[in-house]
């Protein structure tokens, strides 16, 4: 009632007087109003129209602004929201992607602040010892921690004995404490599909190893259980989270003239130094059909010719070629064979494998390769052709007057590790263990040593 009357009021249909008896007519309704509050409140209404038009400005004013803060508020979301999911598509774009990766989405604020110290624990066997806290301190990135394994653990608390039940419960306690969890590729305990009981939120599970996919170790390993639970990949692959490499060759800063080495001094034609004497790649049958056309000297457990005191020294001094052959013949596979055995010692290595890849990694000009020829006959007719004259063999050195060779310390692999771990802390990811790392990328069944 009330606010009929008021409403005809300012519309200018009736008068004071008359919105009073208005109120006053409306029988029950306004039996609960107080009329004196109504008065009073009725009082404040003029009969003018300069007011019923400033009242309209001002009205639609104030509802214009709150419109204009609305939408401001909504856009601001709106893009706060587009600029959030565009930042997470080019983080994810930036990164190498494997078919056997899988990257997931995930909000920012659903990810854990990163820890200013990542603690990582080594959960399987490693072949080396250099995942140590040791090794970081030659690292560009050095805040990770290796916290201690269980039975280094238990040396240093001086136990001679410990029950199942208590050594489970202290790897239990030292899963809890960790970020980050390594487990070795060719360790027992990946081998039997030993995966820990526990798993706090967000915590990396990592998966190294610097040697290649075995058909002998993957036929009997459980890798399909691993399925998905890693997160990153370190190794010696392309496609990995992070590669390892033996090494790598760099553009010198200033070109300089490489002093060459002695050519008359050294009269032998080809080393070759072997400790695995059956191998997946065949190298052995390789190497004895190679034998037939030209002298290979053969020093190591596999060799009949005993390795004196300074080995390799002894072989830079008085050979012009080294057999640089893996044990398998995977991507990505070069090992110290090529980069430490015979770039750093001035040899010529003489490779097999994927030529393409070696020429990918390898410096131009500074190897040869078994497949450049179309028997072991044509290949050991150039290898003489190049013991026997100087300016084609000097010519196998002339990439290091602009390049040089940096080959993997022992700090590689702990400085790998915890700089991936800091870079990828946002990113959630799995790996499809048992197709990606397979030996069936391998050539197993080289047959160049036939003919």
């Amino acid at each position: 009632i009330i606010y009929n009357a008021y409403m005809m009021r300012i519309n200018g249909n009736i008068t004071k007087e008359r919105s009073h008896n208005f109120v006053k007519q409306n029988g029950n309704t306004f039996k609960n109003v107080k009329i004196k509050g109504y008065f009073r409140f009725s009082i404040f209404i003029p009969n003018s129209a300069w007011f019923l038009r400033a009242f309209r400005r001002k009205l639609r004013f104030k509802f214009l602004l709150a419109g204009c803060i609305v939408l401001f508020l909504l856009y601001g979301v709106i893009f706060a929201s587009i600029i959030e999911n565009i930042e997470d598509q080019h983080q994810f774009s930036e990164r190498p992607i494997s078919p056997f990766c899988t990257i997931y989405p995930v909000k920012k604020q659903n990810i854990p602040p990163k820890p200013k110290i990542i603690k990582i624990l080594v959960w399987t066997h490693m072949p080396n010892k250099h995942l140590s806290n040791e090794y970081m301190l030659g690292c560009p990135q050095k805040n990770c921690r290796f916290v201690a394994e269980s039975d280094a653990l238990l040396s240093k608390l001086g136990a001679k004995f410990i029950s199942p039940v208590d050594k489970f419960k202290l790897n239990l306690k030292l899963l809890q404490r960790a970020n980050a969890v390594v487990f070795h590729a060719l360790s027992r305990e990946f081998k039997i599909g030993a995966i820990p009981p526990i798993r706090p939120y967000w915590q990396k599970w990592l998966f190294t190893t610097v040697e290649a996919p075995r058909y002998d170790f993957h036929k009997h390993a459980k890798y399909a259980k691993w399925n998905h639970l890693i997160n990153l990949t370190v190794t010696v692959r392309s496609d990995a989270s992070k590669q390892l490499r033996y090494g790598y060759y760099k553009m010198l800063e200033n070109e300089k003239i490489f002093k060459l080495p002695s050519y008359s001094n050294r009269t032998l034609p080809i080393a070759w130094v072997a400790s695995h004497c059956t191998t997946e790649s065949r190298r052995e049958q390789f190497v004895r059909k190679l034998k037939e056309h030209i002298p290979v000297d053969s020093y190591g457990r596999c060799g009949t010719i005993t390795c004196p005191e300074n080995c390799f020294d002894h072989i830079e001094n008085n050979y012009k070629f080294y057999l640089a052959l893996e044990n398998s013949d995977c991507p990505d596979y070069i090992t110290e064979k090529s980069w430490k055995n015979s770039f750093s010692r001035n040899l010529i290595p003489i490779v097999r494998g994927s030529l393409n890849g070696y020429a990918r990694y390898l410096p131009p000009g500074s190897f040869i390769h078994t497949d450049s020829f179309p028997s072991i006959k044509h290949l050991a007719d150039y290898l003489w052709k190049v013991f026997n004259n100087q300016t084609l063999y000097e010519s196998y050195f002339k990439w290091k007057d602009r390049y040089e060779v940096v080959t993997r310390n022992i700090y590689s692999d702990a400085c790998t590790i915890c700089t991936l771990l800091h870079d990828t802390w946002d990113v959630k990811q799995s790996w499809e263990i048992d197709g990606w790392w397979s030996p069936h990328q391998c050539k197993n069944n080289h047959t160049d040593f036939l003919s």
